[in-house]
């Protein structure tokens, strides 16, 4: 079985991009929820940040999809990980973590802060990096160093990946 945060941290160091909106790294969100009615609005998670807080006034009947990036909140979401605060951009696992999942950075008025889970995220990321490091020491040349174009094949990254989960990581 696989815990995907766990899979998503792991396959980020080895370049993968392939994001969701609780990981971007430092990507933007390209995810947008289509409601019953037609509503066109951000990802249905935003609705934790207040009543009717994801109610754009749109409609697919009426509006283009696009529509939504002219809403300042919807367009932070879309920005993801590109639009974080200062202090997100400064840290060692931005590219990973991205300033984290956009609701967890929600502070009752703006989502320009770091994550409330941001010293568990580094945590998390650290020791997932420190013990692939330690599991396929000869791999050390290929983990993703912050703000790196460098990849490997997909193939090798399941051999990686099957490496650590066959001895568990703990």
């Amino acid at each position: 079985m696989k815990i995907r945060l766990f899979s998503l941290i792991m396959e980020s160091f080895f370049g993968n991009s392939n994001r969701v909106d609780a990981m971007p790294g430092a990507l933007e969100n390209k995810v947008v929820a289509i409601e019953t009615d037609g509503g066109i609005e951000p990802v249905s998670a935003l609705k934790i940040c207040g009543d009717s807080f994801t109610k754009m006034g749109l409609n697919v009947s009426t509006n283009a999809i696009s529509d939504l990036e002219k809403n300042p909140m919807a367009a932070a979401f879309l920005k993801g990980g590109k639009q974080v605060s200062s202090i997100c951009k400064a840290c060692d696992v931005y590219e990973i973590c991205g300033g984290g999942y956009f609701p967890h950075r929600f502070d009752g008025e703006s989502f320009n802060n770091p994550s409330v889970y941001c010293e568990s995220l580094y945590t998390l990321i650290s020791s997932i990096q420190n013990e692939i490091m330690t599991k396929i020491p000869e791999m050390k040349e290929w983990i993703r160093p912050i703000a790196s174009d460098r990849h490997i094949s997909a193939s090798t990254l399941v051999q990686c990946l099957e490496c650590i989960s066959d001895e568990g990581v703990n």
